[in-house]
């Protein structure tokens, strides 16, 4: 995908990749297999994986690791969603703008997946214009 694309479908794009580039995953692909699963394959479940991991913390909130743990997850949760509140202030709008980064990305990731199992959308894009 170039740079001037649109990507209508919320990451959908990348599962379908994962469907048409499986092959790479495959020992017999050496370091192309190692980088395919230990880079892209995280990525696509993360979202999945911090769901799990929130829904055990909420399990466990009767050890105090947890509770604090939970406090530092809402502590982030908090730094996303006040970023454009914060991001004068040095450090912690540096700090609230990654949240707010890892959180989206991970958001449309779980969305464009959840789009992309039911059928809804399909990844698309737009080629751009071209010069005279």
């Amino acid at each position: 995908m170039n740079g001037v694309a649109r990507h209508r479908t919320y990451r959908a794009g990348d599962l379908q990749a994962l469907i048409w580039t499986w092959r790479l995953l495959l020992p017999l692909k050496g370091m192309a297999a190692l980088a395919y699963l230990s880079h892209k394959v995280p990525r696509w479940f993360g979202p999945w994986l911090m769901l799990v991991g929130f829904g055990a913390n909420l399990w466990l909130l009767d050890l105090r690791f947890f509770q604090l743990l939970f406090v530092g997850q809402l502590v982030v949760c908090g730094l996303a969603l006040g970023a454009t509140l914060v991001r004068h202030v040095p450090i912690l709008g540096k700090a609230a703008n990654c949240a707010r980064y890892f959180l989206v990305v991970n958001a449309a990731l779980l969305l464009g997946f959840i789009r992309f199992a039911l059928g809804v959308a399909r990844p698309t894009w737009d080629t751009p214009p071209r010069r005279a």
